[in-house]
């Protein structure tokens, strides 16, 4: 997770760059040797070693997890008040098998002295403290909730809920806070708004909650109320809000037309379904007219690679390379876009110190190949990619197991992109802070406002340059090949026969001879296609 964020959905949103769908070994083949039983038992903390080995990133020492496992237990004991003087740090200078048959031994004879322990839990605890001794906030293991409730938000899916995001702002101890409301939920219709903090869940405080906890509180029956106690920045006194939960249902993208012929797309999470919400929010949006596209992707954390693949692939020349993953003793593997079909058009990208990893996989390729304008402030800084291993018993291990850079070779982690044009997201101060619950009042966007000035901008010195370098001045403009039957259509009448097409360049611009026939009689039509291809 985001090392100084959690930002989260109300299921769980995770703002991890995830490996999905490799070249390569899959995680159910590496992790095969694990027997499918019941339970995380002693054999499958035994297979975890060999895995992070071999997979993570760097080069670990089996006797820096075999001692972060013990670290896990010993921290799973001092919660249960057990005192087992046995549980204790396994010296570096053993063989890794000698380490392991030391490491069962104690685990062992820890079960059978303390009867009252939960087996599971302790595998548990073991294993988190394995993933722990990485010292990487990215690698890390996940119980069958958490497993599930990754997977559920990643394939997309619905719940009974309010509609918000949180997370868990570090810089104000943890406090539970709404990142932001989402329109047309029941969390948005009743006032909840970015920065809220929620400080109870039906008079139960939510000081030192995990996510996982804040969700259970959260989420509930479609129609049941729930009363969230809320510290709003600029109000001395908390106040409640009662809330009835509705069904969410979870899309990783919304979009809209904005005036002037501008779509805006604003991309929440690279789910599993994303690429396909793209491509019908591209094709309904270019049939209203769209001439220019603002991509947002703030707050966005990132998601699958192959995602970002996808949705990179709209705005890339065909074969363009996106993204270069560099795994330990591997070649770099490039990795390049899908065919474009859709419309050349100029693109404002969004981002802010929350848009990580896919995010940053997609505005930097946007960036270097100067395929759109990106606008706002730094992004967060992530280049690391991780892969899912299941584990039995529904539960999981995510590891980072690469790197990347972008198609210039740029190392972005830590650093982050710097926009194009720096735009911060200014809040007006003096309007009177809203108490009352109802739909949240209209706050300016001035990012949002400047990525459309901008974009119309640019939408217009797009066409006068197209015109400019029309050289066949009665050539007929279009934008894609459906446009171009349409045209003929309506000019020539459905049984209008196409009979020749012939497409060349003249001057550095492509054109499509079209001849057609039409009661025994031809006609050649020449179309300007530059915006098509």
């Amino acid at each position: 997770m985001i090392k100084t964020r959690q930002i989260m959905y109300i299921l769980l949103i995770t703002v991890l760059l995830l490996f999905h769908g490799a070249p390569g070994s899959s995680a159910k083949d590496v992790i095969g040797a694990i027997k499918e039983e019941k339970g995380v038992s002693l054999d499958s903390i035994d297979g975890i070693f060999p895995l992070v080995m071999s997979e993570y990133a760097e080069k670990v020492t089996q006797n820096t997890l075999v001692n972060g496992g013990i670290a896990g237990i010993k921290e799973y004991l001092k919660k249960q008040k057990i005192n087992d003087s046995s549980i204790r740090a396994i010296p570096g200078n053993q063989s890794d098998n000698a380490q392991i048959e030391q490491f069962n031994k104690m685990y062992n004879k820890l079960l059978s002295s303390n009867p009252q322990i939960n087996k599971e839990k302790l595998s548990y605890a073991a294993i988190r403290g394995i993933m722990k001794s990485l010292n990487d906030p990215y690698s890390v293991f996940l119980d069958p909730k958490e497993y599930a409730s990754l997977m559920e938000q990643m394939k997309g899916g619905s719940f009974g809920g309010i509609g918000i995001y949180i997370e868990l702002d570090r810089q104000n101890n943890n406090a539970l806070t709404i990142v932001e409301s989402i329109e047309g939920t029941p969390g948005y219709s009743a006032g909840l708004k970015s920065g809220d903090v929620i400080i109870k869940v039906d008079g139960k405080s939510t000081k030192g909650v995990t996510i996982n906890e804040s969700q259970k509180l959260l989420r509930g029956e479609v129609g049941s109320r729930v009363t969230l106690t809320i510290q709003r920045p600029g109000v001395k006194k908390p106040f409640d809000v009662e809330i009835i939960r509705d069904m969410i249902r979870v899309k990783t993208l919304i979009y809209r037309m904005l005036d002037n012929n501008v779509g805006y797309i604003k991309l929440r999470i690279f789910g599993e379904n994303t690429s396909q919400e793209m491509k019908d929010a591209l094709e309904e949006l270019e049939s209203r007219g769209a001439r220019g596209y603002i991509l947002d992707l703030r707050n966005n954390g990132g998601g699958y690679v192959n995602a970002a693949l996808a949705v990179c692939s709209n705005f890339l020349a065909t074969g363009s390379k996106v993204v270069t993953i560099i795994k330990r003793g591997s070649p770099q593997i490039p990795y390049t876009s899908s065919p474009n079909l859709h419309l050349r058009a100029p693109i404002v990208n969004l981002v802010n110190k929350y848009s990580a990893s896919a995010s940053e996989i997609t505005a930097g390729a946007l960036q270097d190949y100067k395929a759109g304008t990106i606008m706002g402030t730094k992004t967060f800084g992530k280049a690391s990619v991780q892969k899912i291993f299941p584990l039995p018993n529904s539960s999981a291990v995510k590891i980072t197991t690469a790197h990347y850079v972008t198609p210039k070779g740029r190392n972005i982690n830590k650093r982050g992109i710097m926009p194009d044009i720096t735009v911060e997201a200014k809040k007006d101060n003096s309007k009177k802070v809203q108490v009352k619950p109802g739909p949240p009042e209209k706050e300016t966007d001035l990012q949002l406002e400047s990525a459309q000035k901008l974009l119309e901008e640019q939408m217009k010195k797009w066409e006068e340059d197209r015109n400019e370098k029309r050289v066949i001045a009665d050539a007929i403009p279009v934008r894609s090949l459906d446009e171009q039957y349409d045209y003929i259509r309506k000019n020539y009448g459905n049984d209008a026969e196409i009979v020749k097409n012939l497409l060349f360049h003249q001057r550095g611009q492509i054109y499509d001879k079209v001849t057609i026939r039409k009661d025994k009689v031809e006609k050649s039509l020449i179309f300007d296609i530059q915006e098509i291809y």
